[in-house]
């Protein structure tokens, strides 16, 4: 999604003359093709999830004047646009601060704040954590800041809020248009060879139902297995990639254990190893039968165009 974008605007935004993504851990192989693409890509780990800790306000403010300083010396620049994914979600309430704090200083660094998700929206730990350790109000006004909104609800939220109309805009995802994926059951194969070993009880001469997503909770992964396994004829699902912050580990966890059970054939979390292993997402959108999704809450995905254009 993110290279799609990017894409998106390259194309239809000749003036961007460079783009550097940044993130608190970019995978080796996504690094190679970010570079590949022209692009630049940095590391920073004060970005990244924050570990669960003893903190307050006072330290939170702190903590956050530091991380300020590194993300302005780093980055700031009278010519250059932040955009960030998702600055207020409870993750790294630090990185929160640090932006709220440069935004409150007056200074013109442009940010475009992207929301794909309320933590009002389910994460009623991560909304008290904000509340307990924000000194600043999480969603600030500025001339230098815009906000960017998946749908028409989020937006009509913004402003019954009292975001100003001209600083909130509709930015929906991008969608792929062009070749998609021929399909080609003979991946399966491959698949076996690959990742059989970890996962016995995939079947390669079984059907395949692509479930692609992070395996958190409102994903549902649990009742998409059901639905597997309750099928008539054998069939296989794939889940690709595992939950990896804190509080969702344990549920990701919990559904490996299914498979390390036998207790639902398949594939689990191998999304994240695939190029490696000279593939793609692609291949296993080709090997597949069906796309399933029993998400019971869509952050900013497309699933349902995607599956149509699959």
């Amino acid at each position: 999604m993110v290279r799609q974008a990017v894409e998106a605007f390259q194309h239809h935004l000749p003036r961007i003359r460079s783009v550097e993504l940044v993130a608190g851990e970019i995978p080796g192989q996504f690094q190679a093709s970010i570079r590949e693409s022209g692009w630049k890509c940095r590391e920073l780990p004060q970005i990244g999830y924050l570990q669960p800790g003893e903190r307050h306000r006072k330290s939170v403010a702190r903590e956050a004047v530091k991380l300020a300083e590194v993300l302005l010396g780093s980055f700031g620049s009278d010519d250059s646009v932040w955009w960030i994914h998702n600055y207020h979600l409870g993750k790294n309430v630090v990185f929160t601060q640090a932006l709220l704090e440069i935004i409150a200083s007056g200074r013109a660094q442009r940010m475009i704040l992207q929301i794909h998700d309320f933590p009002e929206c389910g994460r009623f730990g991560n909304l008290r954590l904000l509340k307990d350790l924000l000194s600043r109000d999480p969603y600030p006004l500025s001339p230098w800041v815009r906000y960017a909104v998946l749908n028409q609800r989020d937006r009509q939220i913004l402003l019954s809020a009292g975001i100003p109309e001209q600083a909130v805009f509709l930015l929906e995802n991008p969608v792929l248009r062009g070749l998609v994926p021929q399909r080609d059951t003979t991946i399966r194969s491959r698949l076996k060879r690959l990742f059989g070993p970890e996962f016995p009880s995939f079947d390669p001469h079984s059907p395949l139902l692509l479930y692609p997503i992070r395996t958190i909770r409102r994903k549902n992964a649990l009742e998409a297995l059901l639905l597997c396994i309750l099928m008539q004829s054998p069939a296989n699902i794939l889940i690709t990639l595992p939950g990896v912050s804190v509080s969702e580990r344990p549920y990701s966890d919990l559904v490996r254990g299914v498979f390390d059970d036998r207790l639902c054939p398949g594939l689990w979390g191998i999304g994240s190893a695939l190029e490696q292993r000279a593939l793609s997402f692609d291949d296993l959108v080709a090997a597949s039968d069906l796309v399933l999704s029993t998400s019971v809450q869509e952050g900013f995905g497309y699933l349902f165009i995607n599956s149509l254009l699959w």
